[in-house]
């Protein structure tokens, strides 16, 4: 568990790092798993831009070049900082349902707020691209109809956020 950091101080957002060995019979692969959730409400784009940044350079400091997964909610949409901090960094990352589709999803959140509705791309998986290949992504509804009246959480769909799923393998 890592205590994100903005400024030198410790938010109280809380990131897991967990390094994995996974064994076969012909390779003895190793890989780090980011879950994590960001700072969320409008107004807070250079505290998630902040975090974003502590939770690469931990990845780079503390396990170098050990080829990483990470995910999670990111409060953020494709046009903010810290998605342009994840697509940049030095980690060659790479987004699972931006490299599937060619886009985002269009939501990962649809909520009905007072006097609106809501839908927000602000999930994402990201993998290192030099190490995984992706082979492939669960599919996500499309429509208000597939989830249903209420939008999310649903019947269909119990969190408040669509449940993200991609299948990698090792590269090598």
């Amino acid at each position: 568990e890592h205590s994100i950091k903005v400024d030198g101080a410790i938010s109280n957002q809380c990131t897991q790092f967990v390094k994995l060995g996974l064994k076969s019979r012909s390779s003895k692969n190793v890989c780090v798993v980011v879950a994590l959730h960001l700072k969320a409400k409008p107004g807070f784009e250079t505290t998630q831009e902040k975090q974003g940044s502590d939770i690469l350079d931990v990845l780079k400091n503390r396990f170098g070049e050990t080829p990483a997964i990470i995910c999670g909610d990111f409060n953020a949409e494709p046009i903010e900082k810290v998605y342009e901090l994840f697509t940049k960094s030095a980690l060659n990352l790479k987004s699972a349902y931006r490299t599937a589709g060619g886009s985002e999803p269009e939501f990962t959140t649809w909520k009905i707020r007072p006097g609106a509705e809501v839908r927000h791309t602000i999930d994402y998986i990201w993998y290192s691209s030099d190490s995984f290949t992706l082979r492939g992504v669960s599919e996500l509804p499309k429509t208000g109809e597939e989830i249903g009246p209420e939008r999310l959480p649903s019947y269909a769909y119990p969190s408040d956020h669509l449940a993200l799923c991609c299948d990698l393998s090792f590269a090598k």
